[in-house]
């Protein structure tokens, strides 16, 4: 999945972010386990890629779940 860029405008563009690589995401945070906890609580799948400041890290969010 390529990201569009376009969460980027949903962002807080004065603090580093993560969120997921998946179409209409609007949801940023400021820690990897925050972003994690809110996946668990939500029931967002866990095979998404990982976006820090709107660019992919390449990593997936289910290798920070922790139940």
């Amino acid at each position: 999945m390529i990201n569009s860029g376009r969460e980027w405008d949903f962002m807080d563009k004065n603090k580093d972010m993560y969120g997921l690589n998946t179409d209409g995401w609007d949801k940023f945070f400021e820690t990897i386990d925050d972003l994690a906890e809110y996946v668990l609580e939500q029931g967002v799948s866990p095979h998404y890629e990982i976006t820090y400041n709107g660019e992919n890290t390449k990593e997936v969010i289910s290798s920070f779940l922790i139940e």
